[in-house]
């Protein structure tokens, strides 16, 4: 089984084996704290997500095989680079756990956001959920929640979602639906989250307001 890439426009590559820094890279942990801090700076100065990589996962066994041409993976990253964020690469992968977590696992060493999308539902072949849990450390009840609370406004059918959240070392893993609109509105209901929880998981654990020896409860 192969898995499909398919490159951004190459302005937003972050790919190309250089030198120059980007989230989610073994660096040492001074700079990567320094470039966190630079990244919460921006997005309270620009309200963008400034200098995080992302890379989106296109679940569907029909977009794999090219018969259906893939709407959702695009405006899933028009939606991210909207937000400041720089998109690797757009990747189809078939609604199998094996290769979605596969996918998962492979692009987590490359980059700091993984968005998927298709195959949360309840369908026979829908299994994105089952895949992600595979591969995730620790699972963020609470970006799924807020989607399927924001998806509800739209749609009574948003509690059909098993969409799972969470977290791969440093790396944050959202699934979305597979429809265009809701896979934008879903992701679009956590984006204010995603700085904070990159900054976490790269170790940027300071609380605003409390002494820097100490912690809060």
């Amino acid at each position: 089984m192969t898995i499909q890439f398919h490159g951004i426009r190459p302005h937003f590559s972050r790919m190309s084996g250089t030198d120059e820094w980007s989230p989610g890279a073994n660096l040492p942990g001074f700079r990567a704290g320094l470039q966190r801090i630079r990244l919460m700076c921006a997005v309270r100065r620009t309200g963008k997500i400034a200098g995080v990589n992302a890379i989106v996962i296109t679940v569907s066994d029909s977009c794999y095989a090219g018969r259906r041409r893939d709407l959702s993976g695009p405006a899933v990253a028009a939606a991210l680079t909207a937000s400041g964020l720089a998109v690797d690469a757009l990747v189809t992968v078939p609604d199998e756990i094996d290769p979605i977590a596969q996918a998962l696992r492979l692009n987590a060493a490359r980059a700091s956001l993984l968005v998927t999308t298709g195959g949360t539902g309840i369908a026979r072949r829908d299994v994105t959920p089952e895949a992600t849990r595979s591969v995730c450390e620790r699972i963020l009840d609470g970006f799924a929640e807020r989607m399927r609370a924001e998806g509800l406004k739209k749609t009574p059918l948003a509690p059909l979602s098993r969409a799972v959240c969470g977290t791969l070392g440093s790396t944050l893993i959202l699934n979305v639906p597979g429809s265009p609109q809701g896979a934008v509105q879903s992701l679009e209901a956590v984006l204010g989250l995603i700085p904070h929880a990159l900054a976490l998981l790269a170790g940027h654990t300071e609380h605003s307001g409390t002494p820097a020896d100490g912690r809060a409860e």
